[in-house]
């Protein structure tokens, strides 16, 4: 008889609690993918290993578990999100409201859920924290929610090997470039990659070539095990050849060999057809590896989504 009275309290202070009754802490940082979040927790109101719910202007936002507490904040990962626009509204230094533990009575729509369903969001290890956020606000678009890589952005600054054809044989230099991509569909990308080097003894060997490249292309990304992805792509790449002392006399080279190094860095001043594919490992939340070996170019750098 006493237990069900217990019970019946404990409802009656569940249905009765409000926004004001919650606990309220500052978002002190946010990472690029918007999956790992720092909260103050100066209340001390939740632990490592604790589930907690973030409530934004009155709204159930988003679902987590606190990943790290220290002196200076409580490191927490996103599993669910209940609206996806308030929680886009999300940002460093605003306040939360903070629900620990079970957060069916805030809900307009009770759901029971079991300890195998919290299981599967629970973290075992650091590698964890790569996992899937899952997506609960039904006015997504299927194509949000299933996109391997959920932000449309994608930004890596690379260092490779770059070829071109200069005096009828393949000559390679090395190559920085910064390379783009925006998400346009559901794993369809479009990519636009700069880069610049200098290749050495070319046209002639007391001479020195600016190559600049330009690369348009279009991939898609398949999921591999490990958290990592491979990208196969194809484009249009234009190189574009500076020697400023090319066709110069320096005393010693004859007209002809002063025309011969003007051609030369002309004809390489020419477009591609090009294709390829790159390596992406999840290194850490927001970043990546990136290698890329193509027609183009052999590459290795990293990469950020936003």
């Amino acid at each position: 008889m006493s237990n069900a009275r217990a019970f019946g309290i404990l409802d009656q202070i569940s249905q009765s609690s409000s926004v004001s009754d919650l606990i309220t802490e500052n978002i002190l940082a946010i990472s690029p993918s918007r999956r790992i979040f720092v909260l103050s927790n100066e209340n001390r109101s939740f632990s490592k290993g604790d589930f907690i719910s973030l409530v934004y202007n009155a709204t159930l936002t988003a679902r987590a578990i606190v990943a790290k507490n220290t002196n200076n904040g409580s490191g927490i990962k996103i599993v669910k999100i209940y609206n996806w626009q308030k929680w886009q509204q999300l940002a460093k230094n605003i306040p939360v409201q903070i629900i620990r533990g079970d957060d069916s009575y805030f809900k307009a729509e009770k759901e029971t859920k079991s300890e195998e369903d919290l299981a599967v969001a629970r973290i075992e290890g650091d590698e964890d924290l790569f996992n899937s956020t899952e997506i609960l606000d039904t006015n997504l678009s299927e194509n949000e929610k299933q996109t391997k890589i959920r932000q449309d952005h994608f930004l890596s600054i690379n260092y490779g090997l770059y070829t071109v054809i200069g005096n009828g044989e393949n000559l390679s230099f090395n190559l920085f470039s910064l390379d783009y991509n925006y998400q346009i569909g559901t794993d369809f990308w479009l990519g636009i990659n700069a880069g610049s080097g200098t290749l050495q003894a070319f046209p002639a060997a007391n001479l020195n070539t600016n190559i600049t490249s330009i690369t348009l292309t279009g991939s898609y990304i398949f999921k591999l095990p490990f958290y990592s992805y491979i990208s196969p792509y194809a484009g249009f790449n234009y190189q574009m050849a500076v020697s400023p002392k090319a066709g110069t006399d320096d005393g010693t080279n004859t007209q002809e060999d002063r025309d011969l190094e003007l051609a030369q860095i002309d004809a390489v001043n020419t477009g591609s057809i090009i294709f390829g594919a790159k390596l992406i490992r999840h290194l850490a939340p927001g970043w990546y590896a990136v290698l890329g070996v193509g027609t183009d170019m052999i590459r290795g750098g990293v990469a950020i989504e936003f």
